[in-house]
């Protein structure tokens, strides 16, 4: 498989592995890694403040409109060494 960004493909690599050690305290959700449970913990709030200047979309953190922005092209450079999913 192919991936937009090489964190990506690094969370793609994740996915062959079944431990999810960073438990959210609001609620009963697990994530591979830190940095995804501390995303995943502004989810418990409604604001927004990151809007995307090419659709409606808006999010809570600059990189994750910065990771958005890239489902407006087409590329996929980065692909996974151990399946072909892309």
């Amino acid at each position: 498989k192919a991936f937009k960004t090489k964190s990506y493909l690094t969370t793609h690599k994740l996915s062959h592995s079944d431990e999810k050690p960073f438990k959210c305290p609001s609620c009963p959700k697990a994530f591979k890694t830190k940095s995804h449970l501390t995303t995943h913990k502004l989810s418990h709030s409604d604001e927004k403040p990151f809007k995307c200047p090419s659709c409606p979309k808006a999010f809570q953190t600059k990189s994750k409109l910065t990771v958005h922005k890239i489902s407006h092209s087409d590329k996929r450079p980065f692909k996974c060494p151990s399946c072909p999913k892309a």
